[in-house]
């Protein structure tokens, strides 16, 4: 895995339960792993993920797309799967940017 920033007291020796940040990008199934020993339940949690965006037009015809989107949620529940290679964190958005 990639640690690409940290910030906050939560990465200081000694110090439980403190707040902080962290970006990572996993490589592989292992990081998935670690990921979902590391995410608790109340944890805002940003990640880019894809929507379908579907729009009907006013000649009744539907068109979708694929879209990209950062979304940012708070987390009620943390999944992991190993055998699909997928972690998978369930929660409300709390905001979602293009």
């Amino acid at each position: 895995m990639k640690l690409l920033k940290r910030s906050g007291h939560a990465f200081d020796l000694g110090k439980s339960n403190a707040e902080g940040e962290v970006k990572m990008l996993p490589s592989d199934i292992e990081d998935l792993w670690h990921v979902f020993n590391l995410v608790a339940v109340g944890d805002v949690v940003s990640s880019s993920t894809f929507r379908k965006v579907t729009k009907e037009s006013n000649t009744g015809s539907v068109d979708s797309q694929r879209v990209k989107l950062t979304v940012r949620i708070e987390v009620h529940s943390v999944d992991f799967d190993p055998e699909g290679g997928e972690l998978r964190l369930s929660g409300v958005v709390l905001s979602e940017h293009e």
